[in-house]
């Protein structure tokens, strides 16, 4: 998140939650492909036009993450949970 905040176009490995924390902002490679590497550096080198626009995105993705507008996001989901008057167990969470 500090590199996209700072405005660095980001290529990042296609592992664990980062495919959807960095899509549309970042190019996504497969983990341990030195060949895809190579050409996504040479992407951001040769296309100053994408870079910028990944450059963009990234600030603009970061600026979702504010910490008020989280802590707001949060606020609602626990309203509109507490809100529902009943809630029923998951059938795998109860015991016969």
């Amino acid at each position: 998140m500090e590199g996209l905040s700072a405005g660095v176009p980001i290529v990042a490995t296609r592992t664990g939650a980062i495919p959807e924390m960095m899509s549309n902002t970042s190019i996504i490679i497969p983990p341990r492909d030195s060949k895809s590497l190579v050409r996504a550096i040479l992407k951001l080198r040769t296309d100053p036009a994408f870079a910028q626009k990944m450059s963009d995105a990234g600030r603009e993705r970061v600026r979702s993450y504010d910490r008020a507008k989280m802590a707001d996001r949060f606020h609602r989901l626990y309203d509109s949970l507490h809100a529902k008057k009943e809630v029923s167990p998951s059938p795998a969470l109860v015991s016969n």
